[in-house]
């Protein structure tokens, strides 16, 4: 838990375009340790495994890199778990052809929205 910490909050930092995060950690460091990761998202401990911790951490980067946008909390929410939704469908393997490309067109949109003009 520690290295995934250490790897998602120095891409997290290094990288300014919020749009391009999910795909390069999916393929930097999911899809490579997917092994690994399936197995620390076993882990519950208490709502302290890795997918709870991932999932705070994306809320926590989201709002403080959308600090202005209106009702960030919630969409902070609705982003985070939909990222872990996302990380637990590669690590289990239950991703189909297109899915990727679907989830990043998804994406693409929510961040060319009108609520996110500016950022």
């Amino acid at each position: 838990m520690n290295q995934f910490n250490a790897y998602a909050k120095k891409r997290f930092k290094e990288n300014t375009d919020f749009k391009n995060l999910l795909v390069r950690l999916i393929n930097e460091l999911i899809i490579p340790e997917k092994k690994r990761i399936q197995k620390l998202f076993q882990i519950e401990l208490g709502g302290f495994g890795l997918a709870n911790r991932f999932e705070n951490f994306c809320k926590e980067v989201f709002i403080t890199h959308y600090s202005d946008i209106p009702s960030r909390n919630l969409i902070s929410e609705l982003y985070a778990a939909c990222v872990v939704k996302v990380l637990e469908a590669i690590v289990e393997e239950r991703l189909e052809e297109n899915d990727l490309r679907i989830i990043n067109e998804m994406q693409k949109k929510l961040f060319n929205s009108s609520i996110f003009k500016g950022y």
